[in-house]
């Protein structure tokens, strides 16, 4: 495009385009070529391309190439890094970002006093505390107290305001620190008592908050919110110390009731034991040991218990190693045979999916327990029922649940595993 000036200061310009020339005059505008060929128009291209590209290389050229930049890789952090698009406040220990020091350095003058500063910094917690932006404004406001200004009304203010930013956002332990601080700065100050007695009812502090709601109550007794403050502590509090002492009585009626079936067990003849027992000097178990040696691992959270009948139901573990599944059976009644539920697993055919030669059936399936202390097999007879097998002398429960090993008798894959195991015929 070429431009001059005319006499009459009208600016004469004249421009290309793909199709033609033109010439503005001032207010004139005349089409000086209402044509251009194919050729000329594919010369302009060719010619403008190269311009281009030349420019573009330029830019790439040995000592001119920006390496600071943007990339697929990091556009995000770098956008993160600008205060004008970052979207979440710095946090614990993070570096500030070259733009955002320089924005804090305009706003926050090095050159104005400690207090002058923390104010500052104060209005600014205000100011998002208004907008619901409790994270930047506990950030705003520790910056504040990070001055270690001298002013210490200022000082309860910050961590006072700092701790309602915290009790918004749920970090009732961190504002109830803060509001300890506030008062060791002034112990007559008002909101920092309120605040601290909200956080000891979210605490479940009760009885601290009776004595913060007095405290409160001796500076102002005629006020409203700290009086029915108080008597809802009060009321928490008494109905804090009744579920203690209820549940202190369940917990108690359920060690008992422990105790009683534990020692039906042993009068059963049955040996419990846990997988990290510890044993005291005179052999015996610690009694929290005994306790957990009935507890199972499974996630149901079944446990051995007494039936209507008087009869005991154990949580049982089938175990299939060949083909590495197992059964978890709630309720294994200690009057009930290996057989029966066997039957009820393996009774009709193509009934276990993981069995696809389909040799898990009841006349084949052979059952045997490890004892873990001598790594020795033995063979069960599934026409036997479960209380009498957990008599056996080298049978032990560990961690309340029996378990039991599954194979099919005659298979290669039984040969294999006997082979391999300490067999007692």
């Amino acid at each position: 495009m070429r431009q001059a000036v005319l006499e009459n200061g009208w600016m004469d310009f004249q421009f290309a385009t793909t199709e033609c020339f033109y010439t503005i005059t001032g207010k004139e505008l005349r089409m000086e070529n209402p044509k251009m060929t194919d050729a000329e128009r594919q010369r302009l291209a060719e010619k403008l391309d190269k311009e281009l590209d030349d420019y573009i290389d330029g830019l790439a050229s040995k000592g001119s190439r920006y390496t600071d930049g943007f990339s697929p890789d990091n556009w995000e952090e770098e956008m993160d890094k600008h205060p004008a698009f970052r979207t979440k406040p710095l946090e614990e220990g993070e570096e500030v970002p070259e733009l955002i020091a320089a924005m804090q350095a305009l706003k926050y003058d090095e050159d104005e006093t400690t207090e002058e500063r923390a104010v500052q910094y104060k209005d600014d917690g205000n100011h998002n505390f208004k907008l619901k932006k409790y994270r930047w404004a506990v950030d705003a406001y520790t910056e504040g107290i990070r001055l270690n200004c001298t002013d210490k009304e200022l000082n309860v203010v910050l961590y006072t305001n700092r701790a309602a930013a915290h009790f918004r956002l749920g970090n009732n332990r961190s504002a109830f620190k803060d509001v300890i601080v506030a008062r060791n700065f002034n112990p007559n100050h008002m909101k920092a008592i309120t605040r601290g007695v909200q956080c000891c009812v979210k605490l479940k502090l009760f009885a601290e908050a009776v004595k913060w709601c007095a405290d409160g109550l001796q500076l102002s007794s005629n006020d409203t919110q700290l009086k029915e403050m108080q008597q809802t502590a009060i009321k928490l509090q008494k109905e804090d110390e009744r579920d203690k002492r209820k549940n202190a009585l369940q917990d108690k009626n359920a060690e008992k009731a422990e105790e009683e079936l534990i020692t039906l067990i042993k009068e059963r003849g049955v040996q419990l034991s846990s997988l990290n027992d510890e044993h005291n000097s005179d052999g015996g178990q610690p009694n929290d040991s005994i306790l957990k040696s009935v507890e199972t691992h499974h996630p149901s959270g079944a446990k051995v218990h007494l039936d209507d009948s008087g009869h005991l139901n154990w949580p049982v573990m089938f175990v299939y190693p060949e083909y590495r599944q197992m059964d978890f059976i709630q309720a294994f009644n200690e009057k009930s045979r290996f057989v029966d539920h066997i039957e009820l697993m393996f009774g009709t055919p193509g009934q276990v999916p993981w069995d696809t030669e389909q040799k898990y059936s009841v006349e084949r399936l052979q059952v045997y327990f490890e004892d873990r202390k001598t790594e020795q097999i033995y063979k069960v007879d599934k026409e036997e029922t479960l209380g009498k097998t957990l008599k056996h002398k080298r049978y032990a429960v560990y961690n309340g649940t029996p378990s039991f090993i599954l194979l099919v008798e005659g298979s290669n894959y039984e040969k294999y595993f006997l082979t391999n195991q300490k067999l007692v015929t």
